[in-house]
């Protein structure tokens, strides 16, 4: 099962933020949301427990895009060119594989046997093993380029990625130089003292 969508909303602009150091801090107003549907096996045999063999979902990956203003065309970006980049990667790499850590001993097993593969800290050393924070990590990750390709903006941005593993709780990765939301504030040092 292969699904894409896009939809597009607009945000309000959040309240002015109260510490004066925060003034004229910009945030995104525009967003737009790439989602993909893909299914794929994993097993992280560090669990135990039926989490811990092999066993596949449906993954749903959402891609959100923002900025702070339209392009000439009234888009964020070239919706069809970023889509096509996010849905070639996702079916060649990652739809109907099996995703295992680089250390999982059935890796070389599925390998010889041809089987579609990808190996989380072989394919892809920003994590060892496929978890859905992996997966989100991996797909941010690759969605930076995709953004450089089809985009030529400096304020438009990669906010996040989101992966919903059938029956599993979704996981989000945030960009944490552009989230939608600001950033908590540290507990002053004087408040700490008291």
């Amino acid at each position: 099962m292969s699904r894409s969508d896009v939809n597009s909303q607009m945000c309000h602009t959040p309240p002015a933020p109260s510490d004066p150091a925060d003034k004229g801090t910009a945030l995104p107003v525009f967003t737009t949301v790439f989602t993909h549907c893909f299914n794929a096996s994993h097993q992280l045999p560090y669990l135990r427990g039926e989490r811990g063999g092999l066993h596949g979902h449906t993954w749903q990956a959402a891609f959100t895009v923002v900025a702070g203003s339209l392009d000439e065309h009234g888009r964020l970006l070239d919706e069809a060119a970023f889509a096509a980049r996010m849905t070639t990667f996702i079916d060649a790499r990652l739809a109907n594989a099996t995703l295992l850590g680089h250390r999982d001993p059935f890796a070389p097993i599925m390998d010889g046997h041809g089987k579609k593969l990808f190996l989380f800290g072989g394919d892809y050393d920003g994590a060892a093993w496929p978890t859905a924070g992996a997966v989100a990590l991996l797909l941010a990750h690759h969605a930076h380029g995709w953004l450089t390709e089809t985009a030529d903006r400096a304020d438009l941005h990669l906010a996040s990625v989101t992966i919903a593993p059938s029956g599993a709780n979704p996981t989000t990765w945030h960009n944490p130089a552009h989230a939608l939301v600001p950033a908590p504030r540290p507990i002053p040092a004087s408040a700490l003292a008291a």
